[in-house]
């Protein structure tokens, strides 16, 4: 079974060229979503609207990758991930999932872990957040009938992906250990203000004080990791402060223990090759790339060399993607992690 992408500069010139098919769409922000032509096109639709979108080796503010659902994979359109209850019927014979959801939703995580415990042990799941940090009120995630806030589109494939997964930031300082966090909002670290820790830490090393006008601009440099067991630390994205409190993109929970990062281009387009490799042990034909939005801002000009270098990796017939708000990946029998700053690779073999 092959699986076929396409890219358009419009919806409307999707509806055009196709109908009585079904597709998932990864459309670019500044793209128009017309859902009256939607809701009168023949064309069954699932879409998330992402900062940017990949295609070949090009990164595009408008336009939309359509992908074909074929009759060989199954869709899972899903209004409310926090009343979401899925069956392990539906992921029966089903060896990857390609989800994406809302990036900022408070039931991200959740979900997410709830779809592990209900695929096979060996089921590979690959994803990405859509939507906004600027209109984070707004719903990201659509159908024919309309956006919905806290959605998730499932589509389960009977192919297997090899998964890349690899973010390059190194050790800044650390460890720290969190003694009050709620959701994704860190108050305390080691018993001490969670902004004044961070504050602390990057001030000295980035000579630059940190206001509210400046944090995204200067934080984009300085995440934390999560520091696991086994394997790459899990990095998340401090967003906002709010008083002594950290805005994080995604959970971390009381007892975590963080490092705070820094990033160098050279580590981070090392570890996009080492992504690449591990998703092309098998020589897949099919790339889908989802790279983090505040990881693409960190590289700049730099970032076009690391999607050169990975698309010139590859031979493969189809290469896309997008820029996203988190990246969900996993790989068999480890267990899921919802991503920030990472660039994650899967090579789906036919």
């Amino acid at each position: 079974m092959k699986i076929i992408a396409s890219y358009f500069e419009t919806l409307e010139e999707l509806i055009e060229k196709n109908n009585h098919h079904q597709y998932l769409l990864l459309v670019a922000s500044k793209t128009d979503v017309d859902l009256n032509l939607l809701k009168n096109s023949d064309i069954k639709i699932y879409g998330g609207i992402l900062p940017q979108i990949i295609f070949k080796d090009k990164v595009y503010d408008y336009g939309v990758i359509a992908i074909e659902i074929s009759n060989n994979m199954k869709s899972n359109f899903i209004k409310d991930i926090s009343n979401a209850c899925l069956d392990k019927n539906d992921f029966k014979n089903i060896k990857s999932v390609i989800t994406i959801l809302e990036g900022l939703s408070n039931y991200t995580e959740p979900f997410i872990q709830e779809l592990f415990e209900n695929v096979d042990i060996h089921t590979n799941i690959l994803g990405a957040g859509a939507g906004s940090f600027e209109d984070k009120s707004e719903a990201f995630i659509f159908d024919n009938s309309g956006f919905y806030k806290d959605a998730a589109i499932l589509i389960s494939l009977k192919n297997s992906i090899d998964l890349g997964v690899k973010h390059g930031w190194e050790y800044l300082d650390g460890p720290y250990v969190v003694t009050s966090a709620e959701g994704n909002i860190v108050k305390t670290i080691d018993h001490r203000s969670a902004f004044e820790v961070y504050k602390e830490i990057v001030e000295k090393d980035y000579q630059v004080a940190l206001t509210k006008e400046n944090f995204l601009e200067i934080s984009k440099n300085y995440p934390f990791g999560i520091v696991k067991y086994k394997g790459e630390e899990v990095v998340r994205d401090p967003i906002a402060f709010d008083g002594d409190n950290l805005i994080l993109v995604g959970k971390v929970s009381n007892n975590s223990v963080l490092n705070i990062l820094k990033g160098k281009n050279e580590s981070l387009l090392k570890a996009s090759r080492e992504a690449i490799s591990d998703a092309l042990k098998n020589s897949c034909e099919f790339i889908l790339v989802f790279d983090c939005t505040t990881r693409k801002s960190f590289l700049e000009d730099k970032f076009d060399d690391e999607l050169g270098t990975i698309y010139q990796q590859t031979n493969a017939s189809t290469f896309i993607g997008a820029i996203s708000i988190g990246e969900i990946a996993n790989e068999g029998n480890k267990y899921i992690n919802f991503l920030n700053k990472t660039c994650v690779i899967g090579g789906i073999c036919f």
